[in-house]
């Protein structure tokens, strides 16, 4: 389980997989893990107020993502766990 900044309490079967991008995993309130760590990134603001996250996608290489465009693509099917999100969670302590 990984506690948030907020004090909510996030499982495995909270966060689904990111489209090209299979380091990562986002809940549906936008909360980014690093499956490798299963500790959630920190997001960054724009100088315009945006939020984003900063990934390394499959192919190698980074990018800016917004939170809601990560929900949306990672969210979007009725999957309920997809691609073994659940075997490759990592708790903290």
């Amino acid at each position: 389980m990984i506690t948030t900044a907020d004090g909510r309490t996030l499982t495995a079967e909270d966060f689904r997989r990111i489209p090209g991008f299979r380091k990562y995993r986002v809940s549906r309130d936008g909360d980014v893990m690093n499956v490798r760590t299963g500790k959630l990134l920190q997001e960054s603001q724009h100088r315009t107020g945006a939020f984003y996250y900063t990934l390394w996608k499959d192919d190698g290489g980074s990018t800016c993502r917004n939170y809601a465009g990560l929900v949306q693509a990672a969210w979007e099917t009725n999957e309920a766990v997809p691609d073994g999100a659940a075997s490759d969670f990592k708790e903290t302590k």
